[in-house]
């Protein structure tokens, strides 16, 4: 039966591999196959390993390009990381937007209720509810006191509310609509550097880490005691074959 790769080994103090994040966005499976990965990369870059693996097809140009996919793999989790704390202050900013524009229609709905009392409709269109409305909601309510209170002349007048209050109600709603659109497409960023990352590890970076192993695993047999130590280190089982 096919052996299994051990997992990566720990890293050592003094590693100058860059600090991730614990695993969540990202998958552990992930981040620990680009462990894998670097942990060979490394051994197989030693000067003590590095004839032996040329003797068995791993050439130094393979050991460049695998190098550069390494690199590819914790750029993008960076760029991940870096969209992702976007998200959150781009979040902050759509809370923050929501509760401009949820106050700036208070007016408007106090407007509508004295000017319609008999017409549930048109205060319902007005805001009925803004207390618990979704952004979503408020967006729509400030459309349609837009689309109705503007013009010349407005094609509806609501008792007590002044232009500036109608005008602020049409900018915050622009704005809310750009803090929402902003925080959509960091999340649609982040999503996409993410389907990168997992094609560049389950394609490029897993086949030429198993063309390392493979050599490994040919340069110290797993017949020899001898070679455990050496094997471990190349996410080999000391005592069986890769394959």
């Amino acid at each position: 039966m096919p052996d299994q790769p051990t997992p990566p080994t720990p890293e050592q103090p003094g590693s100058d591999k860059p600090q991730r994040a614990k695993p969540g966005f990202i998958s552990k499976d992930l981040l620990d196959a680009i462990d894998l990965a670097e942990q060979c990369q490394r051994e197989a870059a030693k000067d003590d390993t590095a004839p032996a693996l040329a003797e068995r097809d791993w050439t130094p140009a393979d050991q460049t390009t695998f190098t550069g996919h390494i690199q590819a793999a914790h750029k993008l989790e960076q760029d991940i990381h870096q969209a992702r704390a976007g998200k959150g202050s781009q979040s902050d900013e759509e809370t923050a937007a929501k509760k401009e524009l949820q106050h700036a229609l208070d007016p408007i709905l106090k407007g509508a209720r004295f000017t319609f009392p008999d017409d549930e409709a048109q205060r319902t269109a007005f805001g009925k509810g803004i207390a618990n409305a979704s952004g979503a909601d408020l967006h729509r309510y400030a459309t349609y006191a837009s689309q109705q209170l503007t013009g010349t002349p407005p094609k509806i007048k609501l008792r007590g509310v002044i232009a500036a209050e109608i005008q602020a109600v049409a900018d915050l709603a622009a704005k809310y609509k750009d803090a929402d659109w902003a925080h959509t497409q960091a999340k649609g960023d982040a999503s996409e550097l993410l389907a990168k990352l997992r094609a560049l590890v389950e394609g490029d970076l897993q086949t030429e880490r198993r063309n390392l192993q493979h050599a490994a695993d040919l340069a110290w047999t797993h017949r020899d005691p001898v070679n455990a130590v050496q094997r471990k280190a190349f996410g080999l089982q000391p005592d069986r074959p890769l394959v």
